[in-house]
C-alpha cells in the first residue's frame, strides 16, 4: 500500500533523484543484456546477447573530470533528509517547536531509528542502516555546505567538525554506495513495496557504508548487475523448474526472470530465485504471491 505522503516526497525529491540517476546509476549503462526463448516441447533454446561499448570517456571518468561526486552526495543526503521528515510525520511525530524541523531534531530521531516509511521501516536491518548512514554523514554534509572539505586524489572527502577537527575520510566508493542506496530506498518507498531481490541490492550498498554506520554486513556476495530474461513456452500446466534451471545453465549468482507463456496465451513472470525447487503445476489465472502477470 502506498502511503499518503509518497506523492509529496516524489515531487520534492524529483530533481535530486534525476541528478543521481544520471551521475551514479544503479546499473552501468554499458552493462549489456541477455535474453532467450526456451520451447519446452521441442527442448530448444535460442539466445540473444547484446553488448555495449563506450567510445571515449566513461561515465565514471566524466564524474571524476567534472568533480561532481560531492554534489551527488549532497543530493542523496537531501533526499534522505526529506524522507526522514515524511517518515516522522507518518508516524505521528511533530517538530518540537513550530512547524519546521531542525536538522538536530531529525538526526536525533534518525539515530533512534524512528519514523514510518513503508516498506523500509518494517525491515529491522535495512531501516537502522539507512538512518545511521544519514546521521553519520551529517558533519560531512555540513562541511560541504557550510564549512570546508578537502578532496584528495582518490576523490575521498575529508570534512571538519564544529571545532575544526578533521573527520574520518569518506571514500569515493562510500559516496557512491550512499547515493545508490538512497536512490533505491526512494524508489521502494514510492513503489510501496520491496522484493527480496530489491532488498538484496539495497542491503549491498548499505553494507558498503559499514564504516559510517558501524553495523555488520548483511550480504555475502554482490548481487548481479544484470537480469537474464528467459521466455519459457510451456506445453501444459506442469512447470519443471529443475529442468528449466538446468537448461538455461546460469551461475547461481546470476539474476534470472522467467516469463512463462502458457498454451492459452497467459503470461506470468517469476524471479527464478523465488521459484520452487521441484516440478509443480501452475495456474496462470491464480498465480502464487511470488509470481506476477507479464
Amino acid at each position: 500500500m502506498t502511503e499518503s505522503y509518497v506523492h509529496d516526497f516524489a515531487d520534492d525529491t524529483a530533481f535530486e533523484r534525476y541528478v543521481l540517476q544520471q551521475a551514479v546509476p544503479i546499473v552501468a549503462r554499458d552493462a549489456g543484456s541477455t535474453s532467450a526463448v526456451y520451447d519446452v516441447a521441442a527442448d530448444q533454446i535460442s539466445w540473444n546477447v547484446v553488448l555495449h561499448e563506450t567510445v571515449g570517456m566513461t561515465l565514471d571518468e566524466a564524474v571524476d573530470r567534472l568533480g561532481i561526486r560531492p554534489l551527488c552526495l549532497g543530493a542523496a543526503w537531501k533526499i534522505t533528509d526529506l524522507l526522514v521528515e515524511q517518515a516522522l510525520a507518518a508516524s505521528g511525530v511533530s517538530p518540537g517547536h513550530g512547524q519546521r524541523w531542525t536538522i538536530a531534531e531529525k538526526i536525533n530521531h534518525a539515530q533512534n531509528h524512528r519514523g514510518q516509511a513503508e516498506p523500509l521501516s518494517r525491515d529491522s536491518d535495512i531501516w537502522p542502516r539507512l538512518m545511521d548512514a544519514y546521521a553519520g554523514m551529517e558533519q560531512v554534509r555540513h562541511s560541504l555546505v557550510h564549512r570546508r572539505a578537502d578532496i584528495d586524489a582518490s576523490n575521498s572527502i575529508t570534512g571538519v567538525d564544529q571545532k575544526g577537527a578533521r573527520l574520518r575520510p569518506l571514500t569515493a566508493v562510500e559516496q557512491e554506495d550512499f547515493c545508490r542506496a538512497v536512490l533505491l530506498a526512494a524508489r521502494y518507498v514510492m513503489n510501496g513495496s520491496m522484493t527480496n531481490r530489491e532488498r538484496a541490492r539495497l542491503a549491498w550498498h548499505l553494507d558498503g557504508l559499514s564504516g559510517v554506520t558501524g553495523l555488520g554486513r548483511l550480504c555475502t556476495a554482490k548481487p548481479s548487475d544484470t537480469v537474464v530474461k528467459i521466455e519459457v513456452r510451456l506445453d501444459g500446466p506442469l512447470v519443471d523448474w529443475p529442468k528449466i534451471s538446468a537448461r538455461i545453465n546460469q551461475p547461481a549468482d546470476q539474476l534470472v526472470d522467467i516469463d512463462l507463456v502458457f498454451t492459452g496465451g497467459e503470461r506470468v513472470v517469476v524471479h527464478l530465485e523465488d521459484a520452487p525447487t521441484a516440478p509443480a503445476e501452475f495456474d496462470p489465472r491464480d498465480p502464487p504471491h511470488w509470481a506476477e502477470p507479464a
